[in-house]
């Protein structure tokens, strides 16, 4: 299964994570940029198998998972540390609201002309 990248707002993310030969792993997310990261005890759901859940959120976020010195992705560890982004996206409501009709033109194509 993909890695799911974006999300709508208010959607609660569901990691099910398969994890051979480690410990139990961990997920920590944090609002994109942020400081504080929340940690989330992953469940096991058979064998190797372990699920764990990033709450809905509201803005932008990101994510790890780690087990003892295992982790993913495996930039998380690095000096300058990647970590899996999760883009939110608002409802479509959200993104009529206050907004105009406009009309976005190929800058390639020709422009219409008016003659009076």
């Amino acid at each position: 299964m993909p890695i799911r990248t974006q999300v709508e707002e208010n959607e609660a993310l569901t990691l099910n994570i398969i994890a051979m030969g480690v410990g139990t792993p961990s997920l920590k997310y944090r609002v994109l940029g942020g400081n504080t990261w929340t940690s989330v005890t992953a469940s096991n759901v058979g064998r190797s198998v372990y699920s764990a859940t990033i709450p809905a959120q509201t803005q932008d976020f990101e994510y790890y998972l780690e087990s003892g010195s295992v982790v993913f992705p495996v930039t998380a560890n690095s000096t300058s540390p990647i970590y899996q982004t999760v883009v939110v996206m608002a409802t479509e409501t959200d993104l009529c609201e206050g907004f105009h009709s406009h009309r976005l033109l190929n800058p390639t194509q020709q422009k219409p002309s008016f003659s009076g």
